[in-house]
């Protein structure tokens, strides 16, 4: 951690005694975050071209994102600082690329299938995770960037449950 810091980045946590459990803990996670895309992904429902194209563009982003989570797992900020930074943009990137592939499918089976109203709903929501998403990750590099350790720090942790309940359907 930082001098100056109060509250750790998560892979301040993970780059010390508990290394072992965090590479542990970032390959499960990318594993069942790349499974529970390839699972859902094959949805009857994408007869258009363009939502086949989304549907392809988000596992592979959201694959990406895994890969680069476990890279960022092994490679931890205390010893290999600009790669652990090139691999959590990578990560980040990838999960927000695939959160928002998906959530242009929901905005095309909306009009698709106007008479359910939930999917018009589902992708409001999902709109406003993206967005909220991409905000905290302009601010969280941002502020990595500027050297605001504590206001990184802090928002890193909410991002993770901003991306949680985006991607993983929760909604």
């Amino acid at each position: 951690m930082n001098s100056i810091q109060r509250v750790p980045y998560i892979s301040d946590i993970g780059a010390n005694i508990l290394k072992p459990f965090f590479i542990t803990g970032c390959a499960a996670t990318a594993l069942s975050f790349s499974a529970s895309l390839l699972c859902v992904r094959h949805n009857q429902a994408l007869i258009g071209r363009v939502e086949q194209l989304y549907d392809r563009i988000s596992v592979v982003s959201g694959i990406t994102g895994s890969a680069g989570l476990v890279a960022l797992a092994v490679f931890d900020t205390a010893r290999h600082h600009d790669l652990h930074f090139f691999c959590l943009l990578v990560f980040m990137g990838g999960v927000i690329l695939s959160a928002a592939s998906t959530t242009y499918e929901y905005s095309h089976l909306g009009k698709a299938f106007a008479d359910f109203e939930i999917l018009r709903t589902i992708y409001f929501v999902k709109l406003v995770l993206v967005l909220v998403e991409i905000a905290l990750s302009i601010f969280f590099i941002g502020a990595i960037l500027g050297r605001w350790y504590m206001a990184a720090s802090c928002t890193e942790w909410g991002e993770i449950s901003t991306a949680v309940s985006c991607e993983l359907n929760i909604i």
